[in-house]
């Protein structure tokens, strides 16, 4: 595993289990406001909690106790982010003022975190949304995800930032940041490329397109078909942490285990540490970690 030092070690780990989830969350989240899902609800918190999880991660605050409370999380985030923190929503231009609802940030996530609790995922909670909510997930989203970085970090000094951040190299995040509003330092989402396959304009295309034992006519199963479907070699992707444990299980010519760098060794303490990881998957890493190599 090439690695430039710990902080470009705790970048990667924080997007791989945190950021990007997040970006899928939140692309869904989208998807399904839009098209008046209620399960939004549940997409826009695992965004949230994620996003905030990784601004607290990279600048060393445990989210364990907290894992899964929301307000408890945008709390902490105040306290780290300081000034930086995401604090107001703001009605953007155009919008119509009937359609603005004015809502505190807090209220905004106390609120996302009823509604996305895991009973309105089983009907067990009524919700309601506002007409605005998707300017709000917009700004809270993009807010966070610009702070999945350690805020004492260098631009530039452990792994390539951003071009609207380059001529900030050699300077803290925080400062960079404090003076473009807008930059982000993780870039685009990636994969925004892929392209989306129309199967109609109907739920109900949704439901029987390509399912061949409730088609409606032959042209639910003859439409083109997205790859995904039915690929040659089944989609698959292996998990961060499997990675990992190849870097801490691989062994030379002579079947010894290798040595560690340093910056992994403490990437990994930094991981069991700060993120939360079954009892297990951690005591196992442990035990990898103190074997004399």
């Amino acid at each position: 595993m090439e690695l430039n030092s710990l902080n470009h070690f705790k970048s990667v780990a924080a997007h791989q289990f945190f950021v990007a989830p997040a970006d899928n969350d939140y692309l869904l989240s989208r998807w399904m406001l839009l098209n008046n899902f209620n399960e939004f609800f549940w997409h826009t918190s695992q965004a949230i909690e994620k996003y905030l999880k990784a601004g607290l991660v990279l600048n060393d605050i445990k989210v364990g106790s907290a894992s899964h409370d929301l307000s408890a999380l945008y709390l902490d985030h105040k306290k780290v982010f300081d000034s930086l923190a995401f604090a107001e929503f703001t009605k953007p231009e155009g919008i119509n003022a009937n359609l603005w609802h004015d809502e505190t940030v807090g209220h905004f996530v106390d609120r996302i975190e009823k509604f996305g609790s895991p009973d309105s995922r089983y009907g067990l909670s009524s919700w309601f949304r506002h007409s605005d909510d998707l300017f709000k997930i917009d700004q809270i989203c993009w807010a966070l995800r610009r702070l999945t970085v350690g805020l004492n970090w260098k631009v530039g000094a452990d792994f390539p930032c951003d071009p609207s951040l380059a001529s900030f190299a050699g300077i803290e995040y925080g400062q960079a940041l404090t003076s473009v509003a807008d930059a982000t330092p993780r870039g685009p989402m990636k994969k925004l490329e892929s392209g989306l396959y129309d199967v109609g304009t109907q739920r109900a295309d949704i439901l029987h397109s390509w399912n061949f034992s409730f088609l409606r006519c032959k042209a639910d199963i003859i439409k083109l078909a997205p790859s995904s479907i039915a690929p040659v070699i089944g989609p698959m992707q292996n998990s961060y942490l499997s990675i990992y444990w190849q870097c801490l299980t691989a062994t030379d010519e002579n079947g010894k285990l290798k040595t560690l760098s340093p910056d992994f060794v403490a990437g990994m303490n930094w991981l069991i540490g700060y993120i939360k990881l079954p009892k297990d998957v951690a005591k196992e890493i442990r035990a990898k970690l103190n074997i004399v190599r």
